[in-house]
């Protein structure tokens, strides 16, 4: 009996985790995305190349995370650049 309602258990889980994927809807990119992912790519590689660090802030998002045998946070850009 305990293992029928162990089977039954794991059967329901499997069938509510399945229906609640079921109905959520897929993700997709729009017009705009579709537009903005290039510009963007672009615009990172055009201040790259010019070594246009400040315009990185529209492309990164602080803080940073640096591994080594510990991780390190870094709180801002400038001190990326100042290591």
């Amino acid at each position: 009996m305990k293992i029928l309602r162990s089977g039954l258990l794991i059967a329901a889980s499997i069938l509510a985790s399945w229906l609640a994927n079921a109905q959520s809807p897929a993700p997709f990119f729009t017009g705009s995305d579709r537009a903005a992912i290039p510009a963007i790519i672009h615009s990172y590689f055009a201040a790259f190349t010019a070594k246009d660090y400040g315009a990185f802030d529209k492309h990164f998002q602080s803080p940073f995370v640096s591994y080594g045998r510990e991780p390190v946070i870094i709180a801002t850009f400038e001190e990326v650049l100042v290591r």
